[in-house]
């Protein structure tokens, strides 16, 4: 393809782009301005000014000769930098309608055969049906149903959300599976220890917790319709982006609940195994998280996961440090192992990446 027509496929795009956020902001859209517009807002004008630089709309003859005596030898950096310009914008309008849908109301109801594994955060006994949410017979406690989702953090008769306020950052969303790949992920590598845990489930239920978004969960109850799922987590992006995936690919066996991985809530011995493939990164105590997870899984059942653990090289310890708070729960392998057995774990069996360790074992 000619690179003047390029030019002109970019400028267009560029223009387009321009059009879509001025009619945002005169309001001629139903959906309110975000932060990617902002990001968009940018990102066009940039693309638009830079492929002037590359080929200007108007040229003197002099310029003109001038351009032709230097052959365009600028022309492949600026066509690099014009195509990159317009890839960051693509990826943020795509991030953008992906958090459109994944914070779209589903107008779902509490599905009540998750009352077989839910109980109060910590463990505790069945809970009740009430209007708009859960009741623990014993404490009275009630915990709110939202848009189909039961949250053991709101404990509040009045409790909601609103989604538009609990978005999470765009660029957090772009980087976040950087800074994993980064500590040495092996996406592979955690699929398979994820579908032997689905899979020796049979029939049963299956935590995840805290979940991730999607990425597993998905895979696993597809792969394993006789089983069902329960993702725990604090965040709603992650369970809501989950649930977007699970409704596009018409899948009925996954469900959700909003709680604390420290402080699960779910039944002693409810589920029949266990996966947990972000937990044991995050600020959550690893010891507790280790009890929760060991308390709520049947004995035989599989439980398996993701962990960060001390590296082995100083100078990506000390780039990782950069990460922050996702370093909190840093241990070494000897003192995961060693927590786990204590909580009732045998035959934890690890292999380390970087500075991630997976895990599985057996529960007591």
């Amino acid at each position: 393809m000619n690179p003047d027509t390029i030019i002109r496929i970019l400028r267009l795009a560029a223009r387009l782009l321009e059009m879509f956020i001025t009619r945002r902001a005169s309001g001629q859209t139903d959906s309110p301005a975000t932060r990617a517009d902002e990001v968009v807002a940018r990102v066009a004008p940039l693309a638009e000014r830079l492929m002037d630089r590359v080929a200007p709309t108007t040229l003197s003859r002099t310029e003109q000769e001038s351009k032709a005596a230097r052959g365009g030898s600028a022309l492949p950096a600026m066509l690099v930098g014009a195509l990159a310009a317009g890839g960051a914008a693509y990826l943020v309008l795509r991030q953008q309608r992906l958090t459109r849908e994944r914070y779209q109301l589903a107008n779902a109801a509490f599905p009540p055969e998750l009352l077989e594994v839910l109980s109060a955060p910590g463990g505790g006994g069945r809970l009740e049906i009430v209007t708009d949410g859960l009741r623990d017979p014993e404490t009275k406690l009630f915990y709110p149903v939202i848009d189909g989702i039961p949250d053991f953090i709101a404990v509040s008769e009045q409790a909601s959300v609103n989604f538009a306020e609990a978005r999470g950052d765009l660029l957090s969303d772009l980087t976040d599976p950087l800074k994993l790949n980064l500590l040495g992920n092996n996406h592979l590598g955690n699929a398979a220890l994820a579908g032997a845990v689905a899979v020796g489930a049979s029939n049963g239920w299956v935590l995840s917790g805290p979940c991730s978004r999607g990425r597993y969960e998905v895979e696993m109850a597809r792969a394993n319709p006789q089983a069902n799922f329960v993702c725990v987590d604090d965040q709603w992006d992650n369970l809501l982006e989950t649930r977007r995936q699970a409704r596009r690919a018409g899948l009925t066996n996954l469900y959700f609940a909003r709680g604390e991985a420290a402080l699960l809530p779910l039944r002693a011995a409810s589920v029949a195994g266990g996966w947990s493939v972000a937990g044991l990164y995050s600020a959550t105590p690893v010891e507790n998280l280790a009890t929760q997870l060991t308390r709520v899984i049947k004995p035989g059942g599989l439980l398996a996961g993701v962990a960060l653990v001390s590296g082995e090289n100083v100078y990506l310890d000390q780039a990782l440090q950069a990460l922050g708070e996702v370093l909190a729960a840093r241990i070494d392998e000897a003192t995961l192992t060693a927590l786990f057995t204590a909580a009732g774990t045998r035959g934890l069996r690890t292999w380390r990446e970087g500075s991630l360790a997976r895990f599985i074992g057996t529960r007591e």
